[in-house]
């Protein structure tokens, strides 16, 4: 068996690619595989994908730790605004805030488990504004 078939995924495939001629500093002329073709963007680490949220940051782990700060603020806030409401007595506004707080802890949850972001679901949620600052 040749290393070319050795290499081979299926049977019968042979790898095309020659590896160069033994030098010093490598004596059994290996090589990796390659393709000619560029490797997919996403797919180099450090560039990710359009909906991968790793790629705002180089490290990731530094993005992790920023979500988990502002998931801790939320769930901080959250507890104040119960607080009060258990010693001032609680109106509907005071449980919409925590609702919507409570959903915006889901989503930091659902991008530290790397769920991609719905674009359509960000843009709803953006208000349209009105006018500029200086109108006629």
């Amino acid at each position: 068996m040749s290393l070319g078939e050795a290499d081979a995924k299926f049977p019968g495939q042979q790898i095309q690619a020659e590896g160069p001629a033994p030098t010093r500093e490598n004596p059994g002329g290996v090589f990796p595989k390659s393709s000619p073709e560029r490797a997919p963007k996403e797919s180099i680490p450090g560039t990710g994908s359009g909906n991968n949220p790793v790629s705002l940051f180089s490290n990731p782990y530094q993005f992790d730790d920023k979500l988990a700060n502002v998931e801790a603020a939320l769930g901080q806030l959250i507890d104040a605004i119960q607080g009060e409401e258990s010693s001032a007595g609680g109106t509907s506004r005071e449980e919409s805030y925590v609702v919507k707080f409570r959903r915006w802890q889901d989503e930091i949850l659902s991008l530290r488990r790397g769920k991609p972001v719905d674009e359509g679901e960000a843009a709803r949620d953006v208000p349209e504004q009105e006018g500029g600052l200086f109108t006629d």
